[in-house]
């Protein structure tokens, strides 16, 4: 919730759900798309999806957030890839 409102970004809805014996999954419908995790305790991995069509700058205030708070928790390897997606339409 805190990395959202970093981003100033408008959730629209919510779902969770929890796994037995373990582990979560999540997603935040945003107003600008999405953010969704998915988490494997076992294997001590979660992987994060934050898409966006809002600007670069909110964008990365929240993801600045994500990483801080996994560097708290202790997390020692991190991947983050930032793509590129989506098109220009031009009409027909």
């Amino acid at each position: 919730m805190e990395a959202i409102n970093k981003g100033k970004f408008k959730i629209l809805k919510t779902g969770f759900h929890k796994f037995k014996p373990q582990g979560l999954t999540g997603f935040f419908l945003l107003s600008e798309s999405h953010l969704s995790f998915h988490t494997w305790p076992e294997e001590n991995h979660i992987a994060i999806d934050l898409f966006t069509c809002s600007n670069v700058q909110s964008t990365k205030n929240s993801l600045a957030h994500i990483t801080r708070g996994l560097k708290k928790m202790g997390v020692s390897k991190m991947e983050c890839k930032t793509i590129k997606r989506g098109f220009v339409y031009t009409g027909l």
